[in-house]
């Protein structure tokens, strides 16, 4: 957006603001061109602030609820807040993927949990001790 010049990002604006004002001022204040790119992030700004309104809000109602097998979940980690995401990259075992913390979540952060052993199915209790096997889910929709 700013042409390689490392400005620093602006305000998240209002989801109501008119964002052409607001690019239009920013391109001046900075020297810009680009006035499209600028209206762009803007408008994921406002995405990004409005996902993470709906991501706390999920949180907050799935808080306390029991966890299944097979249900999706995403990990958190609690000291740095990262979640953990699976990466592109394949981990040095042919069959398992890589898995990084990533300061936000994104669809490769949704995993489903399933039981390591035979004696625990879809939809039962997932119960501290069990061994888990995670999953990558493909989410749809936003379920």
């Amino acid at each position: 957006w700013d042409g390689g010049r490392n400005l620093p990002l602006p305000e998240v604006p209002s989801e109501h603001a008119n964002l052409d004002d607001l690019a239009e001022k920013l391109c001046e204040l900075h020297g810009l061109e680009e006035h499209h790119l600028v209206v762009e992030l803007l408008k994921r700004q406002i995405m990004d602030k409005d996902e993470a309104k709906g991501n706390a809000a999920d949180c907050e109602r799935e808080q306390g609820q029991i966890i299944r097998y097979g249900d999706a979940i995403e990990l958190q980690h609690v000291t740095t807040g990262k979640i953990l995401t699976l990466t592109k990259q394949q981990a040095h075992e042919r069959a398992s993927k890589k898995v990084c913390c990533e300061d936000r979540g994104s669809e490769a952060a949704f995993f489903s949990l399933r039981p390591a052993l035979k004696a625990y199915s879809a939809g039962g209790p997932v119960k501290s001790g069990h061994r888990l096997v995670l999953s990558t889910v493909k989410r749809v929709g936003g379920v």
